[in-house]
């Protein structure tokens, strides 16, 4: 049957099952090891760590369909890819009781999915004698799932940015407050009648400057109980288009990335307009809050930052959307005889 049409010159099925590891433990994490140390005037050596003689690798199992085809005389080649992975005995750190001395210890424990489609199309617009064109197509997509956790879920602190870890979602979310601007007035501030939960457990009230802590526990208080996902830094797609083309023994390839969906966590910004020090700042700080009635996105400037304003939030959060210009590379054949 395939014999018989003429416009499909290749059409190949593929299938593949693997199983692979990652044993990438650092040093010693699995072995007893003592440390010196020093206490009242007096030297002597304490246990470094708890060893865990059962700690193993990481496994991935990784399984995989694709299909190869191309058509008019190969002048489009396609190949599509879809994939599934699943990795179990996840390296954790989990916790023990503080008896041991310790806060935890490192073991295999917690699972996750990955799974994604690849597609790649190759043109050759122009197939002349001296002349060649070809226009290439790459797109990706995948996602993640942590499908078993220590706690089922937590939560960890990174360059200031918080990071969900949870059953059920996708890896590395980030998690934070969700904000409505600025108090303008401090009418503003008290129609709305939220409290902050100070470090020395005082609930004092925002006053006019201040960031609209959305309050996502809604008991008039703004805490950790209002924090939520902000952002995931997984793109909704990616992929890049490249292009080539030759004129003789002349060659220009070009190929532009890009990626859609993407959050990211603007730390530059983040360390440059909490304005909570005496630091520099940038000049985005000029439009911060500075009399009753002023509408502006920028908190008012209070050292030390004591209601939080400059907290990870969804005000550091920004779309990592780009298509930029991977490469461009010029070049010449020098032709000569063997």
């Amino acid at each position: 049957f395939m014999a018989n049409i003429n416009a499909i010159d290749v059409l190949k099925l593929r299938a593949s099952y693997g199983l692979t590891g990652n044993d990438d433990i650092g040093n010693y994490t699995a072995h007893k090891y003592y440390s010196s140390e020093t206490f009242l005037g007096y030297q002597g050596t304490v246990l470094g760590a708890i060893w865990n003689p059962e700690l193993g690798p990481e496994k991935t199992t990784k399984f995989n369909i694709g299909l190869d085809m191309a058509i008019l005389k190969e002048r489009i080649t396609i190949s599509a890819d879809v994939y599934s992975n699943n990795t179990t005995n996840l390296f954790d750190f989990l916790p023990t009781t503080s008896y041991s001395g310790f806060e935890g210890y490192y073991g295999n424990y917690g699972s996750l999915t990955t799974k994604g489609f690849d597609i790649s199309m190759n043109n050759r617009i122009v197939n002349s004698t001296s002349f060649k064109w070809d226009l290439g197509l790459v797109y990706s997509k995948f996602t993640t799932t942590i499908t078993e956790l220590y706690n089922n879920s937590r939560y960890t602190s990174f360059f200031g940015a918080n990071i969900l870890t949870e059953v059920g979602s996708p890896i590395g979310q980030f998690y934070g407050y969700k904000t409505a601007g600025v108090y303008a007035s401090s009418e503003q501030a008290e129609q709305v009648g939220l409290l902050n939960h100070m470090n020395n457990e005082q609930l004092l009230p925002f006053a006019a400057g201040d960031v609209i802590f959305v309050d996502h526990n809604p008991d008039g208080i703004i805490d950790e109980k209002d924090m939520q996902v902000i952002g995931n830094p997984t793109p909704d797609f990616m992929g890049e288009v490249y292009t080539r083309m030759t004129l003789k023994n002349i060659a220009l390839d070009a190929s532009f990335a890009f990626s859609y969906g993407a959050e990211v966590f603007n730390y530059m910004r983040y360390s440059l307009e909490n304005m909570n020090t005496t630091n520099n700042q940038t000049q985005a700080v000029i439009n911060r809050w500075r009399y009753q009635g002023q509408e502006t996105e920028i908190p008012r400037a209070v050292y030390g930052d004591p209601m939080g304003n400059s907290r990870f939030s969804d005000r550091w959060i920004e779309d990592g959307s780009y298509a930029r210009l991977k490469n461009i590379t010029l070049s010449y054949y020098i032709p000569f005889n063997t």
